[in-house]
């Protein structure tokens, strides 16, 4: 079982000291939003990675000669998520250099 993370531990004891008031109830909702914004900066730093790895394919002297394709060890170094949009965006770029 994970441990809850000390902002929403400290709303709990919060509403128990303070019976109900909405300052509990505000502590969690400032936490689900950190929650949200890290992720948001996580998925915004990814795809800034994958934009750069594309425009380094993009600009490489084998992009106007030979089609060459990720490797799986590039691939693997993304997340499940991500994996997906790599095989469509290398699947387009094979089709635009066909």
């Amino acid at each position: 079982m994970t441990q809850q993370p000390k902002a929403l531990q400290l709303a709990d004891e919060l509403e128990m000291w303070t019976q109900g008031e909405p300052a509990a109830e505000e502590l969690r909702r400032q936490h689900a939003e950190i929650e949200r914004l890290t992720k948001l900066c996580d998925d915004l730093r990814m795809a800034a990675s994958m934009q750069k790895r594309i425009d380094e394919l993009k600009a490489s002297p084998s992009a106007q000669g030979q089609w060459v394709g990720l490797t799986d060890e590039q691939i693997n170094q993304y997340d499940y998520e991500y994996r997906d949009i790599l095989y469509d965006v290398e699947k387009m770029l094979r089709e635009n250099n066909a």
